[in-house]
């Protein structure tokens, strides 16, 4: 009897996420579409494009750390 009603539970929370999916599957590929562009560029303007010296300063040290 139990494993009726697992059944019955588990098909019916299929269908509700299908008919959301359904419904606002567009929205969402849209917004996590805009959202990865904006997270990208987030992380990758933390990132030092210079070189390195031969022996490390104080500069270069604070840089690496990100202070």
């Amino acid at each position: 009897m139990s494993s009726v009603v697992f059944a019955g539970l588990s098909l019916a929370a299929i269908g509700f996420t299908g008919r959301y999916l359904a419904r606002y599957g567009k929205l969402i590929v849209e917004n996590l579409t805009k959202t990865s562009g904006f997270v990208a560029e987030g992380f990758s303007s933390k990132y030092y494009k210079g070189g390195f010296d031969t022996k490390m300063n104080r500069c270069e040290a604070a840089l690496i750390l990100g202070v």
